[in-house]
């Protein structure tokens, strides 16, 4: 880019140099006009409406559901408990607190509780006995895929 420069310096304005030139002035033009354009727009966009938007049907008021409803309806009425929040920071207690900073699949690999345990190892039938070496399992004959 330095050498077209000089190029012009050295041989004076070519038919290249004013089409670059052009095209230059030409792109900063179209740009321009963009701007102006979308400025345009913006001034002459009509407003928005300024009447109340409908709202949704969590939060609609006894008379816009359209039919009677109970007084105690809505948020703040919910029956049942108030929520409690946990404030323990210790170890779950049921991680070995033996210091070895342990990996999610060492983590999956532990037994837990009985109940998980039980559910996640299959019933004694299905179990699958152990391979033999040289020998086809029973559901598979030979040339099988």
């Amino acid at each position: 880019m330095g050498s077209n420069f000089l190029n012009v310096a050295a041989n004076g304005f070519t038919v290249d140099t004013v089409t670059m030139v052009l095209v230059g002035v030409f792109v900063v033009a179209m740009l321009l006009a963009a701007f102006w354009y979308d400025r345009w727009l913006v001034v002459h966009r009509p407003p928005s409406p300024h009447e109340p938007q409908p709202r949704s049907g969590a939060w609609q008021t006894r008379e816009e559901y359209g039919r009677p409803t109970p007084s105690d309806h809505g948020p703040g009425h919910q029956d049942g408990d108030p929520v409690e929040y946990e404030s323990y920071d210790g170890p779950h207690p049921e991680m070995p607190r033996d210091g070895h900073r342990y990996l999610p699949e060492e983590i999956a690999a532990m037994r837990s509780t009985v109940d998980e345990t039980e559910r996640r190892q299959p019933p004694v039938s299905e179990k699958a006995e152990p391979a033999r070496s040289g020998s086809v399992p029973p559901d598979r004959g030979p040339g099988a895929v």
